[in-house]
């Protein structure tokens, strides 16, 4: 919907790359088979026939549930990189702290919200123990998945950005100086997240937040502190 979906520009279309073995912990099996099938089942994922194909590594978050990611370090070496530039993280802490009133608004899974361009899908085979399969979505481990999501960020708040909203990476931050504007601007971004069919991790959606979380910082009624668990 927003016009900007993720290309994988190779240096040389023909390399090939040596791949190692693959493994996965017999604790993660069972939810690496339902995020087959859920993948699947939602068309993200397909399962193909390849003549080569990045392994699938199967790591167990600390909460002991599975997360998956491609080692395409080799293919990395190999693609040209995006030079989409990141805003400035301390621009973004000043504007946010200055303000009266604010919010910070997460998406939801950002990866699966960008697809693949169809000639570049093939360059995304991966394998794992349950056979191999091409991604129709980013893939955590692409070297310019960020950029690509950044792009896509900047582009559909183009007109808010700096004026009363930041937006870096999968963070919004809308600030206002009052609780009118600041209704009148979350109602503005609400209509574009709406309008691009883009979807919000609503746990970690702060509205009217007494106490934000800014990149690494801290920032309240009293102006911007350190994070003291990640300086700890």
């Amino acid at each position: 919907m927003c016009g900007v979906n993720h290309h994988i520009p190779l240096i040389d279309e023909n390399k090939w790359y040596h791949y190692h073995l693959l493994w996965c912990p017999d604790s993660m099996k069972v939810q690496l088979m339902e995020k087959i099938t859920c993948y699947m089942r939602a068309g993200w994922w397909e399962s193909v026939q390849t003549d080569q194909a990045a392994p699938m590594l199967c790591i167990p978050k600390k909460s002991g549930l599975l997360r998956t990611t491609i080692d395409v370090r080799k293919q990395n070496d190999n693609t040209v990189k995006d030079v989409m530039p990141f805003p400035d993280q301390d621009q973004i802490c000043l504007d946010v702290a200055r303000a009266k009133i604010r919010s910070k608004i997460d998406f939801s899974d950002m990866y699966k919200q960008i697809r693949t361009v169809p000639e570049d899908i093939h360059k995304s085979a991966f394998a794992m123990i349950y056979g191999t399969y091409v991604s129709h979505i980013m893939q955590i481990g692409d070297c310019n998945a960020l950029t690509t999501f950044q792009r896509v960020m900047t582009m559909i708040f183009r007109d808010f950005i700096g004026i009363f909203l930041h937006a870096h990476l999968d963070d919004l931050f809308v600030y206002s100086n009052s609780v009118d504007k600041h209704e009148k601007h979350l109602a503005l971004v609400f209509e574009k997240i709406c309008k691009f069919q883009f979807y919000l991790k609503e746990e970690k959606c702060e509205l009217y937040a007494e106490q934000v979380d800014c990149l690494g910082h801290m920032i309240d009624h009293w102006g911007l502190h350190a994070d003291a668990d990640k300086m700890s």
